[in-house]
Parts: C-alpha cells; sequence; structure tokens
C-alpha cells in the first residue's frame, strides 16, 4: 500500500507541473513522461463529484481510491477493480491496477474504455476510421492486412523497442482496438497513448483524403 501510494502521488504531482506535455514516441518514454502527454487540462476534464479520502480503508479500498484519483486527471473512473493487493507488486510498473480491472471515461471527444485482465487486455477507442490491422512483435511491426501507408511509415518511425511487443492494433468503423494477449498491464499508459496515437493518426488520413 505505501509503494501504490507514493507511486500514485509521484505521478499526480509530475501531471499537475505539466498536463497534457507532448510526447513524441511513448515507447521510449517513461511512464510520468507518458502519464503527463495523457492528463487533460482542467477545461477538458469531466466535473468529477468531490469525494474527500475515506477513513479506516481496506487494502483494496485503498489501492482503488490512489488510482482511481490518478486516473481520474486523465479523464477515466474506475469502473471495477478486482483483488487490488495482489497488484501492489506491479504497482510502480503499470500505475494503477493489474488483474480484473475496467477503466472508463470520455477523452478528446472519444469514448475510451481499458479493460485489463489476468491475461489480456483490450483498450477501444471510438474513432471510426478505414480498417487496418497492425501487429508487434520482435521489436518490428508486421501489417495484418491492408495498411496505409502513411499509417504503416509512421508506425516504423517509432524507435525498437520491446515495449510494443505482442500488441495487436486493429481500426474499423466502430473506431480502433489495441489488445494484448499477455502481460495485460505491461504499462496500460503507454498503450493508451498508442491507441490514441494511431486513432488522431487515421482520423487526420481520412479527413485529407475526403
Amino acid at each position: 500500500s505505501r509503494t501504490a501510494r507514493t507511486v500514485h502521488s509521484h505521478l499526480r504531482a509530475v501531471i499537475a507541473q505539466e498536463p497534457g506535455a507532448p510526447v513524441a514516441d511513448a515507447g521510449t518514454a517513461s511512464l510520468a513522461a507518458v502519464a503527463a502527454a495523457l492528463a487533460l487540462h482542467d477545461d477538458e476534464l469531466p466535473r468529477w463529484p468531490e469525494e474527500p479520502r475515506p477513513r479506516l480503508l481496506t487494502a483494496d479500498q485503498e489501492a482503488a481510491w490512489e488510482a482511481r484519483e490518478t486516473i481520474r486527471l486523465l479523464g477515466l473512473d474506475l469502473i471495477e477493480v478486482v483483488h487490488a493487493e495482489a497488484r501492489i507488486r506491479a504497482i510502480s510498473r503499470d500505475a494503477a491496477a493489474r488483474g480484473r480491472s475496467l477503466m472508463a471515461g470520455r477523452r478528446h471527444g472519444r469514448d475510451v474504455v481499458i479493460q485489463l485482465n489476468e491475461s489480456s487486455s483490450l483498450i477501444t477507442v471510438s474513432q471510426p476510421v478505414e480498417p487496418f490491422a497492425v501487429h508487434a512483435c520482435g521489436q518490428a511491426w508486421h501489417d495484418a492486412g491492408d495498411v496505409d501507408p502513411w499509417i504503416a511509415e509512421w508506425l516504423t518511425d517509432l524507435a525498437p523497442t520491446t515495449r510494443w511487443d505482442g500488441v495487436c492494433v486493429e481500426g474499423g468503423p466502430s473506431g480502433v482496438a489495441l489488445r494484448r494477449d499477455e502481460e495485460s498491464a505491461r504499462s496500460w499508459m503507454h498503450d493508451l497513448w498508442l491507441a490514441e496515437a494511431l486513432a488522431d493518426r487515421a482520423a487526420v488520413r481520412a479527413g485529407a483524403i475526403a
């Protein structure tokens, strides 16, 4: 619990200093830098109800409260979390919760849902785009179908890193979906950055074509 409090307090302090600070390549960026990049400015945040810190929290409740306070700076709310105490060991890497948890909110005019399971994860961004599918393996990106060269080129410009290995991204009329079949909480903030960056890229491309 002490580790969770320390990590979340640090992230909130970093976000407060420079919310929305751009990150060109999250694959090589620290968790703090990505958290700050994902943070919304005050005028973009939902009007969350005031919730003073409860007293006499259990380990589960304290971990969930700390996670909720942090992700709300990203416009997200913690909808469900299960067995938070089992994930404290990974809190410094994951920034919120590992295991079965559900976060959702509205960011930049789009609905975002983040679902973390014990052995998989799914992040969806409600930005309709032209169909595409890519996956990362061996520090490289591979097409799994027709991918606009404009998107493919942007992906190959990202620095080679194992950060994205195991990630599969699909785009289509319902939006952009990023999946992992394992290491579901291997920095979901980095995965959210990637999903939104691809959604932005695809949306701009579609507008340019139109």
